[in-house]
């Protein structure tokens, strides 16, 4: 019997293959022999996109989620105890139906705990067919809180960190570094199809939430 494990190794074995990546893993899925692959087999990136949702116990079981903020953060340090420098990446939803102000200062916290590389945020839209749909009305957050506090979510960033990329171009060139975000970077044309180390930093022309940077 195989696992993902197991593929994970095979698929890396592949030649020409540099990098090996995939998305959006359950955090009940990652296994020691999972863990073991990702530190191993130099082809997988040093990435882990580990949806999050909330930082609520109480709200990811109204959200059937199936694990606790605690199981949440005994994945992560299994994660990054065996992969130093691994980038994580998440995703959150904010207002779903009954978050109280409790319950999203507890998300608040674990991304202040966890300190993740990126995350998707998004304010809650009912879809038909879902559970949230049979909740009572009365659960609904208001648009105004739900834009605060969404705003409050947005307000962390990372900065003033460095990454290994693969360079192309496309009038800048650009790099894809193992956590997935595109990079616009000012370099030589000799560096397409290399590997380069950049560096994040702020520039105010760009705005707050916009990053460049120069390879190294």
């Amino acid at each position: 019997t195989h696992d993902f494990a197991d593929l994970l190794r095979a698929v890396s074995a592949v030649d020409g293959i540099r990098r090996v990546r995939y998305t959006s893993p359950h955090p009940n899925d990652f296994s020691d022999r999972v863990i073991a692959a990702m530190a191993e087999v130099p082809e997988v990136c040093e990435h882990v996109h580990l949806p999050m949702q909330s930082g609520s116990t109480s709200m990811l079981k109204r959200m059937l989620r199936r694990y606790t903020r605690e199981e949440y953060l005994d994945c992560v340090a299994r994660l990054r105890a065996a992969i130093p420098g691994l980038a994580l990446t998440t995703d959150i939803i904010v207002g779903f139906p009954g978050e109280t102000d409790e319950e999203f200062e507890e998300t608040l916290s674990l991304c202040r705990e966890v300190r993740f590389n990126d995350a998707f945020m998004f304010k809650f839209s009912m879809r038909e067919g879902t559970p949230a749909t049979r909740m009572p009305p009365e659960w609904t957050v208001p648009d105004a809180v739900v834009t605060e506090r969404f705003d409050r979510l947005l307000a962390t960033n990372t900065i003033g960190t460095c990454t290994v990329l693969l360079l192309a171009v496309i009038g800048f060139l650009t790099g894809r570094p193992e956590f997935l975000d595109l990079a616009l970077v000012y370099g030589l044309l000799n560096l397409v199809g290399t590997v380069a180390v950049l560096k994040f930093f702020h520039d105010r022309k760009l705005g707050e939430q916009r990053r460049r940077g120069e390879a190294t």
